[in-house]
């Protein structure tokens, strides 16, 4: 009996599910015990792990505990989950020997000889990261000789128990909470020198194939090409490359897919890819807003829908997409593209072989941009081409500014073929309609609204209008109303003059008649 483990939380149930269909059919009639350790994960996707189990393949669900709640995960990508491999001994507490499996995997026939591995005075068999060490240099930071990659491991159970190494794995991770690979550096400063190295074919790795010549990766491991082109595991991980349940690959979704024997989980499965693929559809055309049918060149490279489209200077389809020398160039003459006539969208993602460059771009002989290629990673393209005004053949001319690599760079066999830059995507839409078309119902909408702020400002102006009238009205009362207290006061003053006259006169004949009294 072989045991061996995965570990998953709900996120990672698709693509474990595919690799363990994987497995079961690599073990042909082996007897297999596969422990999955489970953690947060909803009963009904236990229940589908549960189902594909066989008569040969035993499959047990071990719930992780609240253990690891003080463990400070801060990663993009690495999850509490990927910690519960510092507690596998007791997890499978029966097992000695145990292989352990990151869910990104894929089995192929002959996958368990890595248990003929004599691992008894070490901690695990491993694969070196190449890129890891090339490029990130993570054995130097950790004071190491070499650096595995921690998806594909064969674990000596018994020897971890003995020395204790859970707790010290605990005790390390508490001092990386900033670690660039988090568990897996770890793992590698645990271990140390206690490892044994073991063939390529374990753990291939899918970033080699694209940011590695052969000659490189055989170098780098000492392997031959049997280990390269067809591994026991395959582990769809690593920079530059696409995981094939995030993001609908086509090369990388035919092998994926052919790993799963049960065809309602395949029907699941190609469902699941359809409707993403559909999502990244709708979200261009979102973006692009997209009336017309766009010319769309994927991986299958510049394989159209729709007729005349004509290449020159590109090579076959490879893994990342279509690559040149320093020229090449794409002449679209479709009855689609004819009938652009104002802007039109060119969208493409390219690579550059091996060094930095620099990318112009030209649309009927008109220059359209110079742009600078990294090295390390596609460079994304966005123009706008003026179709309406740049007549001509319509096409659209790649130039690559740089020298070819040199000998010592270049491998074998395609390699040879001085090759400088590659495209993986382009997309030629319109864009002059729908952005008339926005403009159209801006427009529109603003028409609306001038048409109510006008309504508006009559309404206002006609209560102007009547305010003023009222005021007038008011005016003119209060005149006439100033006008009768003015009479008024004349009015009084006259009767208060002639008041005074007669008192005055009365005052002055009194003393005449009070004389006459006396007398």
């Amino acid at each position: 009996m072989y045991d061996i483990a995965y570990i998953t939380d709900e996120n990672y149930i698709l693509p474990t599910k595919v690799s363990l269909a994987s497995l079961i059919e690599a073990v042909q009639d082996e007897e297999v015990m596969v422990t999955i350790v489970t953690d947060n994960v909803a009963s009904s996707s236990r229940q589908a792990l549960l189902g594909l189990q066989t008569g040969n393949v035993h499959i047990n669900l071990v719930e992780a505990d609240a253990s690891l709640k003080n463990i400070n995960v801060q990663h993009p990508r690495i999850t509490k989950a990927a910690f519960n491999k510092f507690r596998l001994c007791d997890f499978v507490p029966e097992a000695d020997t145990l292989l352990f499996l990151d869910g990104d995997t894929l089995l192929y026939p002959g996958f368990l000889s890595i248990f003929q591995t004599d691992i008894s005075n070490a901690y695990a068999a491993v694969v070196p990261d190449m890129v890891a060490m090339r490029d990130l240099n993570c054995h130097s930071e950790l004071a190491l000789d070499s650096y595995f990659n921690s998806g594909v491991m064969l674990f000596n159970l018994a020897k971890i128990r003995a020395d204790s190494l859970p707790q010290a794995f605990f005790n390390d991770i508490a001092k990386r909470s900033h670690a660039r690979f988090m568990e897996q550096d770890t793992l590698n400063v645990v271990f140390g020198h206690q490892i044994v190295k073991i063939s390529l074919a374990y753990n291939c790795i899918d970033a080699y194939a694209v940011n590695y010549s052969e000659r490189e990766i055989l170098d780098f491991f000492g392997a031959c090409k049997e280990e390269l082109s067809s591994p026991f595991i395959r582990h769809l991980t690593g920079t530059g490359t696409a995981r094939p349940w995030k993001e609908p690959v086509p090369y990388k979704l035919a092998a994926w897919l052919s790993k799963v024997e049960n065809e309602d989980f395949r029907d699941l499965a190609k469902t699941y890819f359809e409707v993403l693929a559909k999502k990244v559809d709708e979200r261009a055309v979102k973006q692009e807003g997209v009336l017309t049918r766009p010319y769309s060149f994927g991986l299958d490279m510049l394989k159209v829908s729709t007729d005349g489209v004509k290449l020159d200077g590109f090579y076959a389809e490879e893994k990342w997409g279509r690559w040149c020398r320093s020229k090449a160039s794409i002449q679209v003459a479709g009855e689609d593209f004819l009938r652009m006539s104002g802007d039109v969208r060119l969208h493409l993602k390219v690579l550059s072989f091996y060094i930095p460059r620099t990318l112009s771009l030209s649309f009927n002989g008109s220059p359209l941009g110079t742009f600078s290629i990294s090295k390390d990673k596609p460079l994304l393209i966005d123009i706008l081409v003026d179709h309406g005004k740049v007549r001509g053949s319509n096409i659209i001319e790649f130039v690559a500014d740089g020298a070819s690599p040199s000998q010592n760079e270049l491998g074998t066999g395609l390699d040879q073929r001085h090759l400088t830059m590659g495209f993986s995507y382009i997309r030629i839409t319109e864009a002059l309609k729908p952005r008339l078309a926005g403009l159209d119902t801006h427009l529109a909408g603003l028409d609306t609204h001038l048409a109510g702020l006008g309504q508006n400002l009559s309404d206002q102006g006609a209560m102007i209008v009547e305010m003023r009238k009222s005021l007038d009205e008011a005016h003119a009362g209060l005149r006439n109303a100033c006008a009768e207290l003015q009479a008024a006061r004349m009015e009084i003053a006259a009767i208060r003059d002639s008041a005074w006259f007669k008192l005055g006169r009365a005052l002055t004949f009194l003393p005449r008649k009070v004389k006459k009294l006396f007398q």
